[in-house]
């Protein structure tokens, strides 16, 4: 069979790949990248409640795709499991005076100058 054929072929709906797009590719990046620098895993991004590192990576994960990516708060919320609402309180807390002199900024800001570099 000639590569050329194999193309040709009209392949059912089961079996066809839906792969991401570039949007969600670069969405995924981030959500990695913020695990990583609060050293938690990506499955622990989804949990419902836990410690100041999970929050702290939701947070910083909500604002950059708020700010970069002009993402809705739904669906940040529905990427991170939560109500929009609770994005909502993470990004008041962006706000927050006492935040933004943490230790956590400094870390955001790094991902910030790593992944969305001009």
């Amino acid at each position: 069979m000639v590569m050329a054929d194999f193309y040709k072929w009209d392949f059912p709906e089961a079996v066809k790949v839906n792969l991401p797009n570039e949007d969600e590719l670069k969405r995924l990046v981030v959500k990695q990248q913020c695990c990583k620098e609060f050293g938690i895993k990506l499955s622990d991004i989804l949990k419902k409640r836990g410690v100041t590192n999970i929050i702290d990576a939701k947070m910083v994960y909500a604002y950059l795709t708020r700010t970069h990516f002009n993402d809705t708060l739904h669906r940040i919320a529905v990427e991170l499991e939560l109500d929009h609402t609770s994005v909502i309180n993470l990004l008041r807390r962006m706000d927050d005076s006492i935040w933004l002199k943490d230790y956590s900024s400094k870390r955001m800001r790094k991902l910030e100058q790593i992944l969305f570099k001009p």
